[in-house]
């Protein structure tokens, strides 16, 4: 099951699959309405496929405005975490300002 949770006033999108959330991203602009090469503004809904085969969509649920900025199918709240900026890779043979490693965000493990 995947969940996608977007609020467009905070310029915020979060994503859970199978319960557990996997990414969050926040818009540098997201007051921004008019400059095309900023924007984000409601629209559409697509679903689409990568790579050849088909695809079934089922169960596609849609709430408009949701009351609370929560996404509801994941068991264990992840801890709110900041997004870290892009630093140089530290790979032996690189040479400074050479090539860059992104960080990921990733849900604390909890043990049962």
């Amino acid at each position: 099951m995947t969940e996608i949770l977007c609020n467009l006033e905070k310029g915020t999108m979060r994503a859970a699959v199978d319960g557990v959330e996997l990414a969050r991203y926040t818009h540098p602009t997201p007051s921004e309405r008019k400059d095309p090469e900023k924007r984000i503004i409601p629209g559409p809904i697509g679903l689409f496929r990568h790579g050849g085969g088909a695809s079934e969509y089922k169960d596609v649920y849609v709430e408009a405005n949701p009351k609370e900025d929560v996404l509801i199918t994941v068991r264990i709240p992840a801890a709110p975490q900041e997004a870290k900026p892009l630093e140089p890779a530290a790979h032996p043979d690189s040479r400074p300002g050479e090539g860059m490693r992104a960080r990921s965000l990733s849900a604390p493990t909890v043990a049962h």
